[in-house]
C-alpha cells in the first residue's frame, strides 16, 4: 500500500492547479521542448493526473505510472476521450524498455534520497537526444507558505529531528554535468487565494513531513499554528498570492 492512497480522493483540493495553466503546461512542453505529442511521453509519478490527463485528454502518445492503486483510480475518473495508458509501477524500476519514451515528464515529484535512481531510470527509457522534464510550482519567496514552511523546520530543528533534505543542487548539479542542453521556463503564472490552514493541510498529506515520529509531527504543527495566528494572522484569514509554474529541460 502506498502513503498516497488514503489521501488519493482529496489530494487534488490541498494542491489545485487551474485547468488553463494545466493547458498553457502542455503548450510549454511541446513547443519550447520540442516533443512530438504522436511519440511515446511517460510522465512518472502521474498520481490523480493533475497534469498528465490534459495529454490523455488532447489524444497525446501519453503514459502514466504511479505506485498508488488509489491516485491512479482518481485518473481514471477524470474526463477523457480514451483510456489512459496507465501502469501501477515504481519509479526506480521503471517497468519499460531501453529507450522507449521520446519525452519523460517528472512534476512535483523529486524528493529526497531517491533521485539518483528516479533519473537513471528515466534516462534508461529515454529515446537518443529524448527530453527530461521537471517541473514545480513555485510559491513567493516571502508568501505564506515560505514563512510557515521555514517556521516548521527550525520547530522541527528544536525537538532534535529533520525531515529528510530534497538535496536539489546536487541533483541539479547532475543533470546540467550529464545532459547535452539545458532550458529553464516558466511556463505560467496565477494567482490564488490562500490562507494559512491550506499549508496545513497539504503538510499532513506531505511523505516527508509524515516520516518523523508521530508526537514530533503533531507537537511542531501546534506550536506553528500558535506561532501563525500571532505573526501571520488568523487560520483561515485569505490572502491573494501570484504563484508559477517552472519547467526545467533536459536533453539527453
Amino acid at each position: 500500500m502506498s502513503s498516497f492512497d488514503p489521501l488519493a480522493d482529496r489530494f487534488e483540493l490541498y494542491r489545485p492547479l487551474p485547468s488553463r495553466v494545466v493547458v498553457v503546461i502542455r503548450n510549454a512542453l511541446l513547443a519550447e521542448g520540442k516533443v512530438d505529442p504522436g511519440g511515446r511521453l511517460l510522465e512518472v509519478g502521474c498520481g490523480t493526473g493533475r497534469i498528465g490527463a490534459q495529454f490523455n485528454l488532447a489524444g497525446d502518445n501519453y503514459f502514466g505510472i504511479d505506485l498508488s492503486m488509489e491516485m491512479l483510480r482518481e485518473f481514471k475518473r477524470k474526463e477523457r476521450w480514451r483510456r489512459p495508458n496507465l501502469v501501477r509501477g515504481d519509479g526506480n524500476l521503471l517497468p519499460f524498455g531501453d529507450q522507449v519514451f521520446a519525452a519523460v515528464l517528472m512534476m512535483h515529484m523529486l524528493g529526497a534520497g531517491n533521485w539518483r535512481s528516479l533519473l537513471t531510470e528515466s534516462k534508461r527509457v529515454l529515446q537518443t537526444h529524448g527530453l527530461l522534464a521537471i517541473g514545480k510550482t513555485e510559491t513567493p519567496a516571502e508568501g505564506i507558505d515560505a514563512k510557515m514552511r521555514n517556521r516548521l523546520a527550525e520547530l522541527v530543528a528544536e525537538m532534535g529531528m529533520a525531515e529528510p533534505s530534497r538535496d536539489r543542487s546536487k541533483m541539479n548539479e547532475c543533470l546540467c554535468a550529464t545532459s547535452s542542453r539545458h532550458l529553464k521556463i516558466e511556463a505560467a503564472q496565477w494567482n490564488l487565494n490562500r490562507t494559512p490552514r491550506h499549508f496545513f493541510l497539504r503538510k499532513r498529506s506531505a511523505p516527508r513531513f509524515a516520516s518523523l515520529p508521530d508526537d514530533v509531527r503533531e507537537t511542531a504543527l501546534q506550536a506553528l499554528a500558535e506561532w501563525t495566528e500571532q505573526t501571520i494572522g488568523p487560520l483561515d484569514a485569505p490572502v491573494s498570492e501570484t504563484h508559477s509554474f517552472c519547467l526545467d529541460l533536459y536533453w539527453f
